[in-house]
């Protein structure tokens, strides 16, 4: 038990449960852990676009983008994984390139 940090530690728990079978088929242990953090970003972009402030907007016609991105501890930058939301039928796609794999 660590806080308010535990919500955030199952939300990953949750996403490495999720893609088990791709994450397993990684042999090297950086890669796969970048890979989590990719897919990671990719589940919270999903949970954003469905969320009801963002669902309202889009509703009333407002612009608003929602993109992934992670930081990288390592470099200190941010990787742009490329994958946007803009409109409620770009919901799936997101979820669709967490489930299909490795996007670069």
């Amino acid at each position: 038990q660590y806080g308010t940090i535990d919500a955030w530690l199952r939300h990953i728990r949750d996403t490495k449960r999720i893609h088990y079978k791709q994450l397993s088929t990684i042999t090297d242990e950086k890669e796969r852990l970048n890979r989590l953090i990719d897919l990671h970003a990719l589940e919270q972009c999903h949970n954003i676009a469905v969320s009801t402030p963002v669902q309202e907007a889009w509703a009333s016609g407002q612009e608003l983008t929602v993109n992934v991105v992670v930081y990288d501890v390592g470099t200190g930058k941010l990787k742009d994984l490329g994958v946007s939301a803009s409109k409620p039928a770009d919901i799936s796609g997101i979820y669709k390139l967490a489930l299909g794999g490795h996007h670069h």
